[in-house]
């Protein structure tokens, strides 16, 4: 089983990356999401993380330029009916902007994807949000980085009260997805800073 790889690259073609890797005059080819496509060249040096899906009739090797989009990578082949082309395009859109249009619904940013219509992008959302924790498919920083701009009037509103900036900040940032009224919000909010 692969996990990390250091090679040059010899060749792009439709997706794929030829490799050489280093010292060993040996060559595999790397499937790649499309914005790293667009990053490399023929003859650069490049290190990526490896994921090595064998099933029983293949064994392909996907290249990840951080372990963030290897864990979105394979919380997506999880998903029944998305195999891992569709996956690799999906990370095509980047991984924050991923998790933005999930948690937005924001089924026509996904139908910018290759192969993903409305139907397909709505299925895709209320899968995503039922069967994978949107944390635990991102990570905790990037459900922060998403409800920082929307919380960010709370938060200077709560400071403005004198409330202590850290406690604000990590109270916001755990309020409850259902809780969407900017009041109600407020309100749940003060009433966890007086605990």
């Amino acid at each position: 089983m692969y996990s990390y790889i250091s090679w040059t690259i010899l060749s792009l073609e439709d997706g794929r990356i030829s490799i050489l890797v280093k010292n060993t005059g040996l060559g595999f080819e790397i499937l790649v999401s499309p914005i790293t496509l667009a990053k490399v060249k023929a003859w650069e040096d490049w290190e990526f993380l490896i994921y090595h899906h064998i099933t029983e009739v293949s064994q392909t090797l996907f290249g990840f330029e951080n372990p963030l989009e290897k864990k979105v990578f394979k919380n997506l082949i999880k998903i029944d009916w998305i195999g891992w082309k569709a996956a690799i395009n999906i990370l095509g859109i980047g991984v924050h902007t991923l998790a933005k249009a999930i948690e937005e619904n924001d089924d026509k940013l996904l139908t910018t994807i290759p192969g993903i219509g409305k139907k397909t992008a709505m299925k895709m959302i209320l899968e995503m949000k039922s069967k994978v924790n949107i944390e635990d498919l991102f990570g905790a920083e990037t459900k922060i980085e998403l409800m920082a701009p929307r919380n960010k009037e709370i938060m200077e509103s709560l400071i403005a009260m004198w409330y202590d900036k850290k406690r604000v900040e990590e109270v916001v940032k755990w309020i409850p997805a259902e809780i969407e009224d900017l009041k109600e919000k407020m309100v749940y909010s003060i009433r966890m800073l007086s605990k």
